[in-house]
Formats: structure tokens, C-alpha cells, sequence
């Protein structure tokens, strides 16, 4: 996370962000425990679709 850190960009509008990408809400439980909940191949699946969307 040190490119957050040089970008000067606040975590928790990286973990928001995140949150978003994997539940479709800014707000709610911890990231890590809803990518837990989700596993490593959905968590990966939801941001890869991100990623395609934002391209």
C-alpha cells in the first residue's frame, strides 16, 4: 500500500472504493472480512469486472 501512501490518497477512500467494487455499497463491514466471506475466486472475479468497466 506504499503507492497510497506517495499518491497522498486517503485508505479509507481505498477501502471504500474497494468495498464498492465488491458489494455495490460504500459503506458496510471491513473489506477484508467481506472478501472471507466471498473467497478468493469471487473477490478476484468482482474486481477484475471493475476493472473492465473502468477501462
Amino acid at each position: 500500500m506504499d503507492w497510497i501512501a506517495e499518491k497522498e490518497y486517503h485508505t479509507g477512500n481505498i477501502m471504500n472504493a474497494f468495498r464498492l467494487t465488491l458489494v455495490g455499497e460504500g459503506k458496510g463491514p471491513h473489506m477484508f472480512d467481506i472478501s472471507w466471506v466471498l473467497g478468493k475466486e469471487e473477490t478476484l472475479a468482482r474486481m477484475k469486472r471493475a476493472v473492465e468497466v473502468l477501462k
